[in-house]
């Protein structure tokens, strides 16, 4: 019985793993992406905004489960409320003033690799910038 089966249009998209997604390489790749698109912070959220929810297909966090696409997914990843994959023990990241100044502060190591991996608490906004790569058909490259 078909019930309780969504069907999509689109196939599934898997980010790389967390080691891969906080990887320096990881982010150094994504920087580069980042400086390519030439976009205030603002309009890289509105971009990855529009990638993400005009998806029609299952995205999965790097643990393999579903990530539920709602209204405020980006507002989640980025700290405001619950974290998106349900891990609450860090789902104050960011504030308000921080949240854009990650993707700025990522620009900056589009030449400059760094010292060591990300933090764990950025990990839901480089799994959906990720997948929001994938998703235009320009995945990162590192």
């Amino acid at each position: 019985m078909k019930d309780n089966i969504t069907q999509h249009s689109q196939p599934a998209i898997y980010p790389w793993t967390e080691k891969v997604l906080l990887s320096p390489a990881f982010k150094v790749g994504l920087a580069k992406r980042l400086v390519e698109i030439n976009r205030s912070a603002l309009d890289t959220a509105m971009w990855l905004c529009g990638q993400i929810y005009s998806y029609d297909g299952p995205l999965f966090d790097s643990r393999g489960d579903q990530i539920k696409v709602a209204e405020d997914l980006i507002d989640r990843a980025f700290g405001y409320g619950p974290r998106f994959d349900g891990d609450e023990s860090y789902s104050d990241a960011f504030d308000h003033e921080h949240g854009f100044e990650l993707i700025d502060g990522i620009k900056g190591f589009a030449n400059k690799v760094p010292e060591r991996r990300s933090l764990r608490r950025h990990l839901p906004v480089y799994t959906l910038f990720d997948l929001a790569y994938e998703i235009s058909g320009n995945p990162v490259k590192f």
